[in-house]
Parts: structure tokens; sequence; C-alpha cells
């Protein structure tokens, strides 16, 4: 078999991997459970008493597994994180309870927005939102479905009741997102490795073409190898201390679990803003048959596409989606600052190689 003929089925069945792949990966997944609600209710407080004592709802598991449940409960326009007690006149207890009325979550707060992970049997459920307005209610709510007596006067105190407003009408809005994905699946597992093994294929053609017709490959000379290779020892070392760091601290849980992405994704950045800045600063990421404008330009566009791409989804959406895991505009993001990093970095390079430049060359003069 020449080269063209490898070059060509290589590809072919590259393609065809890559598209068996993704058909299977997307049927593969189809085995989750997920749905979500949002609903909206006006709750009044006259002399310091609700009108409502609880609101209730109810829903139905058809299928047992682990569900991760998004629940969030604010006052109208407001964001969870902004609001305090002189923005709403009570105090939101949330209760999740099985047909049989036995507690299977519970949390509280002006304004909540939780994401716990429970283990779900099939049945019906009731989500039933309380509404205390002064600390006794609250207490003696919190020793019965909050926590344990002896942690009751501590819950209390991150309340201060008294600055709870005694008169006005409040409309909170509610929401839940429930998903359930099954265990990776046999399907699941040749469709990614198709994947993986179709962009090979792909990959390894274009560099035989590549090669065959003489196009110019990235050259380096002994000296930026070695550098290169240094890079990626430094890159390699931040990069595992900051996915240790991290590790340390989830497995401590401090860390909520759904920001958890941000700082592993974040690891990863850091080891590949380590590597080029210290290339760029030695000479061996731009390669002697490129230019550097047009490289620095590659990086800048890929800043500005990620921002436009991430800018707008975190400032409709916020930190999280719909689904309460970190939104795809933050990632979005955090590779837009990378680029800039790198960019301005390579700027400034770029600035002290010409005076380092310019100052020898009057020393010479």
């Amino acid at each position: 078999m020449n080269k063209n003929t490898f070059s060509i089925t290589a590809f072919l069945l590259g393609i065809v991997l890559l598209i068996t792949g993704f058909v299977l990966m997307g049927s593969g997944s189809s085995g989750g459970l997920e749905w979500k609600s949002n609903w909206s209710w006006d709750i009044s407080v006259q002399n310091g008493v609700a009108n409502k004592d609880a609101t209730y709802g109810n829903f139905t598991v058809e299928k047992a597994g682990t569900y991760t449940l998004h629940l969030s409960w604010n006052p109208s326009g407001k964001d969870t994180k902004d609001v305090t007690e002189g923005d709403v006149g009570f105090v939101t207890c949330c209760v999740l309870t099985d047909e049989q009325g036995k507690l299977i979550y519970s949390s509280g707060g002006l304004a909540g927005d939780v994401s716990p992970e429970l283990e779900l049997t099939a049945g019906n459920y009731h989500l039933d939102y309380w509404y205390m307005t002064t600390r006794k209610d609250f207490q003696s709510f919190a020793a019965t479905w909050l926590c344990a007596k002896n942690m009751v006067e501590p819950l209390t105190e991150q309340y201060q009741f008294e600055k709870l407003p005694k008169d006005g009408t409040w409309t909170m809005e509610y929401f839940l997102h429930a998903d359930s994905m099954t265990p990776a699946s046999a399907t699941n597992m040749l469709g990614l490795c198709g994947i993986v093994l179709g962009a090979c294929l792909i990959l390894l053609s274009l560099l035989t073409i590549v090669k065959k017709k003489g196009l110019a490959l990235p050259r380096y000379d002994e000296r930026q190898e070695l550098e290169q290779g240094r890079g990626y020892r430094y890159a390699f070392f931040t990069t595992l201390v900051a996915v240790g760091a991290t590790l340390f601290i989830d497995l401590l849980e401090d860390l909520p679990a759904r920001n958890v992405t941000i700082f592993y994704t974040g690891s990863i950045l850091l080891g590949i803003i380590v590597y080029v800045i210290y290339s760029l600063w030695h000479d061996c990421y731009i390669a002697l048959n490129e230019k550097r404008g047009a490289e620095m330009a590659i990086i800048g566009a890929i800043g500005v596409i990620n921002l436009i791409l991430g800018l707008p989804r975190v400032l409709s959406e916020g930190l999280y989606d719909s689904t309460g895991r970190v939104s795809n505009g933050m990632l979005n993001l955090m590779c837009a600052v990378m680029a800039f990093v790198i960019l301005v970095a390579g700027l400034i390079q770029s600035i002290v190689s010409r005076h380092n430049a310019k100052a020898d060359e009057e020393d010479a003069a």
C-alpha cells in the first residue's frame, strides 16, 4: 500500500469512526432521567405574621437511582448571595419528604441555591417550603427538620430576625431541576474509543500528507527543544501542585461540589500558562519558520472568541447554568483570561527583547 492510498484510507476510516463514536455516545447517554420546573408564590407578612405557613409541591420519581437536585428559592429580582434580612420578611425552610413522611433533605435560608445528590426510590415526594418570621418559630422548626437540637442555637444565630420587615409582600421564585445519569455503559465506552481512534487516524493521515507534500512543519533548533523540555517540566509540576491542592480541599469537603470543575480547570490552564510564558521568554515557543506576530494574533483571537462566547452567557446565567452546574460560559472566560495573560506576557517579552537588542547595538557602536 503506497502512502497516498494509506493516507486516504486512514482519513476515511477516521471519519467513519468519529461519526460512529458520536452516534454511540448519543445513544448510550439516553438512559438518564431529567426534568425541571419553576413557579412563583406571593408571600405576605402583616405584623410579623406570614399569610401562609407553607407552600406545598409534589413530584414523582419513576425510576430509582442517584439524583442531583438543584433547588432554589429567591425573592423576585434578587440573587441568592445578595439577599439580606432587609430584603425579605421571613426565613424560608425547604423540606423534602417521601410519601411516608420520611425526611429526605432539608435546608433553610433567606434565599437558597442548593444542589444535593440524593438516592431516591421510585415513588411520590413532597417538596414543601415553610416561612419563619420569628426566632422561636424557627428554632422549633429547626429542631424537628433541619438539625440536631444542640445545633439549633448556632443555626438560628445566622439570621437576625429582629431586622426582618414586619409588613410587606414578596414574590418568591422557585426552581427545581433533577437529573439522574446512568453509569458509563459499554456503548459509551465503545463510542469514546471510536472517537479517540478516529481522531488519531485523521491526524496520522494529515501528517503523512504534510510530509509528502513538503509542507512546512514547525522547526526548532537543539537549544529550543532543550528549553521546551524544561518548560514542560515546570508546567507539569505546576499543574501537579495545583491539582493536588484542589484535591486536598475537595476531600476535606470545604469546597462546594459544583465549584470543583472551576478549580480543576484552572489547574490545567495554569500549567499551560506556565509552559507558554516560559517558552516565550526563552525564545523556544515560536518555531524558526514561524512569524511571532502571526502566533500572537492567533492567541489573541482565541481569547477574543472565548470572551465573546462566555461573557454573554455568564451575564445572563451567572456562574451556574439552569441545571446547577458550572456554566460553560465561565469556562470560556477562564480560557479567555489564559489567552490574554499569555498575550500580555508575550508583548512584554517582545518589548524587553527589542530594548535589549537596541542596548547591545549601542554598546557595539
